[in-house]
């Protein structure tokens, strides 16, 4: 799979506020971030092209388990990275069952642009 330029990021959060601090950061370095709630974004998904998926593990408004779950089924080789403020054991385990990558927070923006950039290269090699 070839990497766009700049790269498409589908970012999957139910925090309006989060999606847009987000999406602005990611443009700053150059990435295409779209942003969408757990409702839409298996919905927004579909719409292909994406070359990354980013999502906040814990949403008020579904579980991002059920939203990689989805998009997994679809596409199992995109890259995913999950963000999470839980850190225990179980969680991790999920997630590489996942195949997903995780970022702890509260973290760096540099951490952030790390684990994308990490994601993409690992899709690529």
């Amino acid at each position: 799979m070839a990497i766009a330029c700049p790269p498409r990021v589908l970012f999957i959060d139910d925090d309006p506020s989060l999606r847009e601090i987000v999406s602005s950061i990611l443009a700053a370095f150059g990435y295409d971030c779209q942003a969408a709630d757990s409702r839409s974004g298996p919905g927004r998904f579909n719409e292909g092209g994406w070359d990354l998926v980013l999502a906040n593990l814990t949403m008020p408004e579904g579980s991002s388990w059920e939203v990689i779950e989805t998009i997994r089924q679809r596409a199992p080789t995109i890259p995913v990275v999950l963000m999470t403020g839980l850190s225990n054991p179980a969680v991790l385990r999920r997630a590489y069952d996942c195949h997903a990558a995780v970022i702890v927070k509260p973290f760096h923006v540099q951490t952030l642009i790390a684990a994308l950039v990490e994601a993409l290269y690992a899709q690529l090699a």
